[in-house]
């Protein structure tokens, strides 16, 4: 992820970037949890374009 994203959606990582590696596994477990239909509809499409 560019540091510019970074930098909008996750200040607080942005801020501290020792924790940016904790950034990885933060948006896994969200996208499994409390955006899992998103994160199906997105994998779906990603999938027809290859």
């Amino acid at each position: 992820m560019p540091m510019e994203d970074v930098k909008a959606y996750y200040p607080f990582y942005y801020r501290h970037k020792i924790l940016l590696p904790a950034l990885f596994f933060y948006r896994l477990g969200r996208a499994a949890t409390v955006s899992r239909k998103k994160t199906k509809t997105q994998l779906k499409t990603l999938r027809k374009k290859k």
